[in-house]
Parts: structure tokens; sequence; C-alpha cells
């Protein structure tokens, strides 16, 4: 048999090597590697939805990484600055105080019978939370695209440890408000228990919104560009500066589907005492939309992860 022919034989499948030799190391080597690796975790192809229930039971293995993931969000953010963490403080503070000046010097009163000053900051303090839980998101994969392709993790898990630190932003102000509530003589009261229940569905719908995003920032760059002006579009059609009683009355069930209304209104009545109560209707329709829309947005995150992963 020439050299060419032994070629053959073997690439065509018909040549065999004596039992007790180089194949049966081989199979050995096999037969470990099915009883120690999970081969549908290495598995590529089109996502399933089984593959998207698997990525939500791996989490908890992953904690230690989601809570390094948690941190270097924030450490990020303030490192390199003179600042540092000071600008937590800065930018809601310095945003309410030229809002209410210029709210003061056109003589118009936009609150809704609370003090004009602690209105506007927790309305800012508010969409800021929501904003950046909603910017982070969207660019959460591409700020840790240097780990995608060298370690394996559920990849959910990205959008998620960025909203999760927007969270120490909010504690922040969240105490900085309870301190100028009692500094004013505000009086709280026991419905400022329900607060972390409205800041909770706010980060619901950061996510809701980000999740979806991400993946499509990573592959078209254009995302990242009209997203400040949506968000900037969004914070004059929500109660930031204003409260929903300036909006006519023809206008409230229209106004009222945007879910931010509710939440925002939802915050002011858990800290400040003369805002209204947000309407029950309204809430739970908001809270139904937004659960739909995260549905959605984890949908399209799994069906467009590979190609993400492609690109990157």
């Amino acid at each position: 048999m020439t050299r060419t022919d032994l070629e053959n034989e073997v690439e065509g499948g018909r040549f065999f090597i004596k039992g007790g030799s180089v194949p049966a190391a081989r199979a050995s080597v096999e037969s470990i590697k099915k009883e120690f690796v999970d081969e549908s975790v290495h598995e590529i192809g089109a996502p399933k939805l089984t593959d998207l229930w698997r990525n939500f039971t791996l989490l908890p293995n992953f904690m230690p990484l989601f809570k390094v993931l948690v941190w270097r969000s924030i450490s990020l953010r303030y490192s390199q600055s003179f600042l540092g963490l000071f600008w937590v403080v800065v930018q809601p503070i310095a945003s309410t105080v030229m809002v209410f000046f210029m709210f003061n010097i056109i003589k118009i009163n936009t609150a809704d019978g609370s003090h004009q000053g602690i209105f506007l900051f927790s309305g800012i303090m508010t969409w800021q939370f929501f904003t950046r839980g909603l910017q982070d998101a969207t660019g959460s994969l591409l700020a840790h695209s240097s780990i995608l392709t060298k370690i394996y993790l559920p990849k959910i898990m990205l959008p998620l440890a960025s909203v999760m630190a927007a969270w120490f932003d909010t504690i922040v102000m969240i105490t900085l408000l309870i301190v100028a509530c009692l500094a004013f003589g505000i009086p709280l009261s026991p419905r400022l228990l329900l607060l972390p229940v409205f800041l909770t569905m706010i980060c619901l719908a950061s996510l809701s919104i980000g999740v979806g995003l991400a993946p499509l920032n990573a592959l078209y760059r254009d995302v990242g560009m009209v997203l400040p002006f949506v968000v900037q579009f969004g914070m004059f059609i929500s109660p930031v500066y204003y409260a929903t009683r300036f909006i006519p009355e023809k206008y409230q069930l229209l106004y009222h589907l945007n879910p931010m209304v509710t939440l925002i209104e939802g915050v002011r009545w858990s800290v400040l005492p003369e805002s209204p109560a947000p309407d029950p209707t309204y809430l739970a329709i908001n809270l139904a939309t937004i659960l739909v829309m995260l549905g959605v947005s984890v949908f399209v995150y799994q069906k467009l992860e590979s190609s993400v992963i492609d690109r990157i």
C-alpha cells in the first residue's frame, strides 16, 4: 500500500488499529470528558429558551463574580476624579439649585403643595436613578467586552450588575433627601417604608429597557448616540420639574402611560406629606407594562447574545 492509499484510507474512515492501542486511550479520554464536562455549556448555535432558563439558574453560582462586577461599576465611575464620591451629591444638588432659582425668577411654582426645593430634588433624584441604570445597562456589554470572550459567565449578569450599581448613588441621595426634609421641618410619615418598593419598580423599569438595548448597542453604535436625546426627551414628559396637576385632564390617561409618571409620584408621596398618592389603576398598568417589557428585552438579549460575542 502506497502512502497516498494509506492517507485515503485514514481520511475515509476505513483504517483501523487493533484494540488496546491508541484508540483505546482516546476512548478513555472521551469517557472522562463526558463524565466531568457539561457540553451544553460550550455548545455554539442558535439560542433557545432553555438557554435562558439555564442562565438564570447559574446566577447563584456566579454570585462572587457578580459582586465584583457591581463594585467595579461603582469604583470605575469615580476613579481618577478630583471630587470622587462627592459627585454623587454635587450633580443632583447643582441641578436642583439651578432649576429652583430659574422658577423663582419667572415666579412659577411647579410643586404640588410641597416645598419647591425638596419637590425638585426628589424628582431629579428619581430620574437620575432611572437614567443611570438605563445608560449603564445599555453600555454594559461594551464596557465588559474584554472578559466576554475570555471566561464563561451568564451574560445577562452584566446589565444586571450595572443596574444594581446605580443603587449606590441613590442610597446616598435618599439619605441627603431625608436630612433635607428634617432641616426644613418636613415631617416624615410611615409612608417612607414604601419608598424601597417604588425604587425597586424604577430599577425594573431601567432594566426592562437596558437589557434589550445592550446587545443592540454592541452591534450598532447608533443606539448609544440616540439614547441621550431619548433620555432628555423622557425627562420633559415625566413629572421631574412639575406636578402632574399641570397636565390637562383630557391628557391624563395618555400621560400616565409613561411608567415613570406614576413611579415619580410614588417616590414623592412616600417622602413628602403634601404629595398626592399615585393612582392604583395607573400603577397596576405601569407595573404590567414594565414586566412585559422586561420579558421581551430578556428574550431579545438572549437571541442576540451569540451575535454580539462574534462581533466584539
